[in-house]
This record gives structure tokens, C-alpha cells and sequence, in this order.
């Protein structure tokens, strides 16, 4: 396997890896904005993971407020998860924070998502019972 930056070409094998790894996603237009943004804004956060042949078969893009980064987009090809990917696009992504001199890293899950919590706690994240998260749609 091997890492690279993502590019806005490779949005479209991108998208069809987030579904194919039941992401919770936006419409592909706004899919699409946003991976721009995420380019635009973090472009040495935002990693992909290839296999020999070069197809792309895990993401993870990591965001920065200036206080704490927050993971987004990681996925792995189903037939390819649970051997280790994850994890490594874990610790690539730490990598580049650690960079950069961030310290402090977080991941939202989506509440239906519990098959990944013992992923992210093996990995050390603990999860945060003393906050809640409020959006809104603008």
C-alpha cells in the first residue's frame, strides 16, 4: 500500500469509496463543494491510501480550526477492512498533524456508527460525555 495527497481528480473514485464504505453523505454536488474546500483549506491533511495497482482503497481527511483537528472522510474499501488500514490512515494523518504542531485530534461518529467505536478507542481516542454537538443547516 502506499499514500498520496488527494487531488479535486480524484473526487470521483472517492465518492464511490464512501459509498461502498456506507458513509453518511451529502448530495454529490455538495459532496463536491466540500471536498474542494477541505483541498483549498488542508490539502497536506488530506490523504489517500492505494494499493499496488494504484486504485484508491482508503481516505482520511483531517481538518484544522487552529485549536483541534478533527478526522473526516475516513473510509476503507469494506472487503479491505479490518486488516490494519484504518489504523494506518490513522497514524498518517497524526503524522501530518504532528507536522504541523497539532496536538490534539478528534473524530465524530454518526450515532447509528457503533461498530466503529471500539476501532477508535483501541486506537486511544475517549469519547467526550461532557459536551454535546449542536449544528445548523444555513
Amino acid at each position: 500500500m502506499k499514500k498520496r495527497l488527494a487531488s479535486i481528480e480524484d473526487f470521483n473514485n472517492l465518492y464511490k469509496l464512501w459509498q461502498e464504505a456506507s458513509l453518511q453523505l451529502y448530495p454529490e454536488e455538495d459532496e463536491l463543494k466540500r471536498y474542494k474546500d477541505m483541498l483549498t483549506l488542508n490539502p497536506d491533511l488530506c490523504l489517500l491510501l492505494l494499493n499496488e495497482e494504484g486504485v484508491i482503497v482508503g481516505s482520511i481527511f483531517g481538518a484544522f480550526d487552529g485549536r483541534t483537528a478533527s478526522v473526516h472522510r475516513l473510509a476503507v474499501l469494506p472487503e479491505l477492512q479490518k486488516k490494519g488500514l484504518g489504523k494506518k490512515l490513522i497514524e498518517y494523518l497524526e503524522e501530518a498533524l504532528r507536522i504541523r504542531g497539532i496536538k490534539k485530534l478528534s473524530a465524530q461518529v454518526h450515532i447509528s456508527n457503533t461498530q466503529v467505536l471500539p476501532f477508535y478507542q483501541k486506537l486511544g481516542f475517549q469519547e467526550m460525555t461532557y459536551v454535546r454537538t449542536f449544528y445548523k443547516d444555513l
